[in-house]
């Protein structure tokens, strides 16, 4: 890798263009800003682009994406900007996936790839194929929304669930799980992965296609990577394309999706060079010094190119809308984002609900229900709504037409979207079966309504707005949401919500009085402090004098919200 790391004065200074390399950049350091001054420097030096030949930029979120456009300019022309599952599954999986000759595989069924969720007709089959019909629903649910490909130790990818669970099911389960799916012509994102591994290594004709096409391909956030992804890098970095990864090891949060921090820390190509920018732009001195606490990192550690100072961060004591209404006052006009570990958490702020400790997943309608496709319409119908509230309509027509079975139906989605939303102040407060079996059309949804046993009485003790709470937005971008979906972005003023914890020593705060960078919730919570730009608060529900002394002498002000 060379001799040692370089570190690099700011976002302007340019590199060779011809070399691998590795880019450290912490919270404010302005790494997209490097990376598009880069690709503009390929773009205008370099002669091995053209009409077809690219610069492939790989990024974590669709988000960021559009962000990079934006800024890239006349640039755009020469290249092309997206997630890494989108990129591999238009280059490799789409036009080739057929080479595989899988029997289970309906390839010309295929439209794309998604975070499915199986119906009880799959969960039905999955149960009876396995010789497992003992199962519980909710259990083998569980366990197939957890899946992930992995390389076994001799190097082979296997499908297995990404934790442990306290029930038995066979090994074999997953992997028949994912044939019906494929039979059906359903792809998870995760095995866009699975086909394009085994694609580059069956076929290595593909990799000389993608090199002459991409001659080079730079990944943003890239400890947020995981091994298969950086597997297929180094196939495709082994000639011809010169690969470039930007991330930072402390800002890796999202194990729970298969992502290794290791992969960013191990990374390494035959001849590749390593930089670091250690200048934080965003926030201030006083921020800055929290920050540097919560990484503990003494390779690394950032300070304010600017000077810039401000007030000291805030602690505020008390229950979570309590310590709200305290922090919107001091923020006065400017605009105050919250964020949270659960996603719970951040839908009932934005609703203006008191914080609820429960924990609702909108699957739990799939496992409560025998009729599958009453099911379906149900969960994709409050996701629609939820995702129009959110104003992701092209997210919100997407889960109606499913609702509705008709791909191809949008004036009607857009129709029966209007009005459940015209309708929202009354629906919230419905439980859902008078939800479902007075405001879905039968002429639309082709409706079986909810009458009798078990199934009524779960839709009768839920109500919309319960099952409203567990929507996941993607790309969430309001002024509460989850931490994980604040990567990346910025705000001049943030509080961050800390739970009720049974620790009462640090009362949850370890990640700042005994940190520990290697603990992904130390990431997580050093993400989240790392967004605020002039205020930061955290809201915890109580500490004792000891821990607020603690705290004070760190650079923090208490103050009491109660």
């Amino acid at each position: 890798m060379g001799s040692g790391i370089i570190t690099l004065r700011d976002s302007y200074e340019k590199i060779d263009i011809e070399h691998h390399f590795k880019v450290n950049a912490g919270p404010g350091a302005g790494k997209t800003t490097w990376l598009i001054n880069h690709i503009r420097n390929v773009v205008q030096h370099s002669n091995r682009l053209g009409q077809v030949k690219k610069v492939a930029c790989i990024t974590y979120t669709n988000v960021a994406a559009g962000k990079i456009i934006s800024n890239l300019g006349d640039a755009c022309e020469y290249v092309e900007i997206g997630t890494i599952h989108s990129f591999l599954y238009k280059h490799i999986v789409k036009p080739y996936v057929s080479f595989l000759n899988i029997p289970e595989l309906a390839v010309k069924e295929i439209k794309g790839h998604d975070d499915y969720g199986p119906n009880k007709s799959i969960l039905y089959s999955v149960k009876e194929q396995s010789k497992q019909v003992y199962l519980k629903d909710k259990d083998l649910l569980e366990a197939l929304l957890d899946l992930q490909w992995k390389f076994d130790s001799k190097g082979i990818l296997q499908v297995l669930p990404r934790k442990i669970f306290k029930f038995k099911i066979k090994k074999e389960t997953y992997i028949i799980y994912k044939k019906i799916c494929w039979s059906m012509g359903i792809l998870h994102h995760d095995d866009v992965l699975y086909f394009s591994w085994r694609l580059i290594n069956e076929f290595p004709s593909i990799l000389d296609i993608l090199r002459a096409k991409f001659p080079y391909i730079f990944v943003d956030e890239f400890q947020d990577t995981n091994p298969i992804q950086a597997e297929i890098l180094k196939k495709i970095a082994e000639k011809e394309s010169i690969v470039g990864v930007i991330g930072d090891k402390a800002q890796s949060i999202y194990k729970f999706q298969g992502a290794d921090v290791n992969q960013f820390i191990n990374f390494n190509l035959n001849g590749m060079k390593e930089y670091k920018i250690e200048g934080n732009h965003r926030s201030t001195e006083e921020i800055i010094s929290i920050l540097n606490i919560v990484r503990n990192d003494p390779t690394f550690v950032q300070y304010s190119p600017e000077n810039r100072h401000g007030c000291k961060p805030r602690i505020m004591v008390g229950d979570v809308m309590a310590t709200y209404k305290r922090a919107k006052q001091i923020c006065g006009k400017q605009t105050l984002w919250t964020l949270c570990y659960k996603n719970v958490t951040s839908n009932c702020l934005k609703n203006g609900y008191d914080v609820k400790d429960e924990n609702i997943i909108l699957e739990d309608i799939i496992t409560n229900d025998s009729n599958p496709k009453r099911a379906k319409q149900l969960y994709y119908v409050i996701s629609s709504i939820e995702n129009a509230r959110d104003n992701k309509i092209k997210d919100a027509l997407k889960f109606m037409k499913r609702a509705m079975r008709k791909e191809d139906a949008d004036r009607t989605a857009l129709y029966q979207l209007q009005y459940f939303l015209d309708n929202y102040e009354i629906i919230k407060d419905k439980t859902l079966t008078e939800f479902y079996n007075t405001y879905f059309d039968e002429k639309v949804f082709d409706k079986s309504k909810i009458t009798k046993g078990s199934v009524k009485d779960f839709y009768d003790s839920k109500k919309y707005s319960d099952m409203a709470l567990a929507v996941k937005i993607d790309d969430d971008d309001c002024i509460n949401r989850t931490i994980h979906k604040a990567k990346g972005d910025e705000n001049n003023c943030v509080m961050v919500i800390i739970p009720e914890s049974d620790d009462k020593t640090n009362y949850g705060l370890d990640f700042i009085l005994n940190p520990n960078i290697a603990f992904e919730e130390n990431r997580v919570y050093y993400v989240a402090l790392s967004r605020a730009r002039e205020k930061l608060f955290i809201s915890i529900p109580k500490i004792n004098d000891e821990v607020k002394d603690r705290l004070m002498k760190v650079g923090f002000e208490i103050e009491n919200c109660s």
